[in-house]
């Protein structure tokens, strides 16, 4: 499927989606009228990964939960930033920023090794 099909034949919105973002070519990580348009919608679903998505208690994501172990505050999540070929298809380009606040730290690995809470920066609450 290329972003010139007319992929709203039947099929919900994640569906559509998930076909754009599965293209071997990535042609949507180049197209000016496509980008926009999923900038909002994939960050979101990025800070939900990050913030939300959970086994056992713990972050999903391997890295982020290296990190959070190590008493980080998720910072920013950065649009399009990784667009070398692998960064497309790992992660649709899209990159996290993590902080250590010296002051936090030790409050922060506790609270995530007790609870799983995770401190993120209002501007990534405010994704979700």
């Amino acid at each position: 499927m290329g972003l010139s099909d007319d992929s709203s034949s039947g099929i919900n919105g994640m569906e559509v989606l998930l076909n754009l973002l599965s293209v071997k070519n990535c042609e949507w990580a180049t197209s000016p009228r496509i980008l926009p348009v999923l900038e909002p919608i994939l960050m979101r679903l990025c800070a939900r990964y990050l913030l939300q998505e959970k086994k056992r208690s713990k972050a999903l994501d391997s890295v982020a939960n290296f990190h959070l172990q190590n008493g980080v505050m998720v910072e920013r999540i950065n649009w399009m930033v990784d667009r070398s070929e692998k960064g497309i298809h790992q992660s649709g380009g899209i990159m996290v920023n993590y902080v250590y606040r010296l002051d936090n730290i030790e409050d922060y690995a506790q609270s995530y090794f007790e609870s799983g809470k995770i401190h993120a920066s209002p501007g990534i609450h405010s994704r979700l």
